[in-house]
């Protein structure tokens, strides 16, 4: 029984991440097909660090109890 559980979970794990990297392994095969040649597919945009510094500030309000998110890292008065 706990052999089976440990299938399903690793089922599960593995189809939820190829389901989160579909999009971005669709991208990569339409990248020859872009209409203006100067343009390139590029990975980098997957790993942009200040997107990464305001996911985390989000979930870190939201693990402590906020409903809604506030702009804590913003130049703006």
């Amino acid at each position: 029984m706990n052999s089976v559980k440990s299938i399903i979970f690793i089922a599960l794990i593995l189809f939820f991440l190829f389901f989160s990297f579909s999009p971005t392994l669709f991208e990569l095969s339409q990248a020859n097909k872009l209409a203006d040649s100067n343009r390139e597919f590029i990975l980098e945009h997957n790993y942009y660090w200040p997107d990464f510094n305001l996911y985390l500030s989000k979930i870190r309000q939201g693990w402590e109890g906020r409903f809604t998110a506030l702009e804590k890292y913003t130049s703006e008065k």
